[in-house]
């Protein structure tokens, strides 16, 4: 979730507030701990489809075994993709060639 998530569902009364910031601090170590991994990136991709941009993550991961997913849909056939470095360099790459 994202913190303006865990804002909403305090304010709707689904979680109390307290609840809410030690859910956040867990949010928060485990990208801590996710990051001391190795690094990572994102990349905003504008103008593929869905299915095409799937595609491409998979031969950006043919080429660099690392994470490469589509993290957040943004605005028809705009995405956030999150990875590792070496994949969504080699991603970058890919939907510049296809038309992104």
């Amino acid at each position: 979730l994202s913190l303006g998530e865990y804002t909403a569902l305090c304010a709707a009364g689904v979680m109390t507030f307290e609840d809410g910031l030690r859910l956040v601090k867990l949010r928060g170590e485990a990208m801590q701990e996710a990051a001391a991994v190795g690094k990572q990136k994102m990349l905003s991709v504008a103008g593929l489809e869905r299915e095409k941009l799937e595609e491409l993550c998979k031969q950006a991961l043919a080429k660099d075994k690392g994470v490469c997913q589509i993290a957040n849909h943004l605005f028809p056939n705009g995405f956030a993709v999150g990875g590792t470095e070496g994949a969504i360099n080699e991603l970058k790459d890919l939907t510049e060639k296809a038309g992104a």
